[in-house]
C-alpha cells in the first residue's frame, strides 16, 4: 500500500459561483451571483428548485457549518472554506500539530486496511462486480474525525464519520489534492504492472481511497484480486452494512491481522507494550463476551 498527503487549496472558487447540485452546470449571469444558503453560507443554489432538491443531502452539512459559524473563532487556517465544501465534519477543539495529524491518517491507513479492503470488496459487489461497475474510474472516501480523548493511541483515534464511493472527477485539476493524486500515478502504475506479473489470473487493479481529517487528507493503494469463495461468503453477510460495520469497528478501536499461514485473521487492538504501539489480539476472554465461541481466527 502506498499513500499520499495533500493540504486543500488555500483560495476556493467563491460558493456563490457553483450551484450546490453537483450534476447542475448552470451559471449565474455576468456579474450576478447565486443565492447562498442564509443559514450556513457554505453553498449556494442556482434556484429555489434546487435548494429543495438538495435539502435532503445539504441538511446535516448545513447543521455542521452553521455551529462552526457560531463559533467566530479567528484561529481557524486559511483552508477553512474548502475544508468545508470537501469534508462536512464537525473541528475538533484540540487538534494535533500538522505533522502529528499526517502520522495519524497515515496509522489509520495501515492499521485498518483489512477493513478498508473488506469494505472495497461489498461496496464493488453490490454493485454488480468487477466487471459490471467501473470501479477504476472511482475511489472510497472515508472521512474521520479526530477523538481527542484517545491518549495517543493510533488505534483510538478516529471516528469514521462517512464512507462512499465517489467518482475521480470529483477531483478538480490543478487543486493540491489532484497534484498529490497525480504525484502518486507512477507509483501505481509500476505496483500494478508488478502485481499483474506475479497474479495475472486474479489480480483486477488497484483501488484508490482518500482518507481525511480535518484539513488533511491521504491517498492510499489497495490491490484487488477476484476471490470467488470469498466474494459469495461476503454477499451472504449482509454486505449493505458495510459502512456501518466499519464505523463499528474503528469506533471501538478493533483491527484485523494475519496470525498463520492460511491466511486466517485475529480480531484485536492497538495497545502500548513498553514504549510502542503494538497490535494485541483480544483474548479468548474478550472474543467470548462478544459472542465468539472459537477465537482460532476469522476468514476474512
Amino acid at each position: 500500500m502506498s499513500s499520499s498527503t495533500a493540504p486543500h487549496e488555500s483560495k476556493p472558487k467563491d460558493i456563490a459561483e457553483e450551484c450546490g447540485v453537483p450534476d447542475c452546470n448552470n451559471t449565474p449571469e455576468s456579474g450576478q451571483k447565486f443565492k447562498v444558503c442564509s443559514r450556513c453560507k457554505a453553498v449556494a443554489y442556482c434556484s429555489a428548485t434546487h435548494q429543495k432538491e438538495h435539502w435532503r443531502i445539504h441538511k446535516s452539512r448545513c447543521s455542521v457549518n452553521s455551529a462552526r459559524r457560531a463559533l467566530k473563532k479567528p484561529n481557524y487556517d486559511p483552508f477553512e472554506k474548502q475544508i468545508t465544501a470537501l469534508w462536512p465534519w464537525t473541528f475538533s477543539t484540540e487538534m494535533p500539530p500538522l505533522k502529528e495529524r499526517i502520522a495519524l491518517l497515515q496509522d489509520f491507513a495501515k492499521i485498518q486496511i483489512r477493513n478498508i479492503q473488506k469494505s472495497i470488496k461489498c461496496d464493488m459487489l453490490l454493485r454488480g462486480g468487477y466487471d459490471a461497475f467501473d470501479w477504476r474510474k472511482h475511489y472510497l472516501r472515508i472521512e474521520l474525525r479526530y477523538r481527542k480523548d484517545c491518549k495517543g493511541n493510533p488505534g483510538f483515534a478516529f471516528l469514521v464519520e462517512t464512507a462512499e464511493t465517489r467518482p475521480l472527477t470529483d477531483v478538480t485539476p490543478g487543486t493540491n489534492l489532484w497534484r498529490a493524486y497525480e504525484s502518486g500515478r507512477a507509483g501505481r502504475e509500476a505496483d500494478d504492472a508488478r502485481l499483474r506479473r506475479e497474479d495475472a489470473q486474479n489480480f483486477e487493479g488497484i483501488h484508490l481511497v482518500l482518507t481525511g481529517m480535518e484539513g488533511y487528507s491521504l491517498w492510499s493503494t489497495h490491490p484487488i484480486y477476484r476471490t470467488p469463495d470469498f466474494d459469495k461468503l461476503l454477499m451472504k453477510c449482509r454486505p449493505e452494512l458495510w459502512c456501518r460495520e466499519l464505523q463499528a469497528i474503528v469506533e471501538r478501536g478493533f483491527s484485523f491481522e494475519f496470525v498463520d499461514p492460511d491466511d486466517l485473521t485475529r480480531l484485536g487492538r492497538i495497545k502500548r507494550v513498553g514504549r510502542k504501539w503494538k497490535w494485541v489480539a483480544l483474548s479468548d476472554e474478550e472474543l467470548k463476551a462478544m459472542g465468539f465461541e472459537k477465537s482460532t481466527g476469522f476468514l476474512f
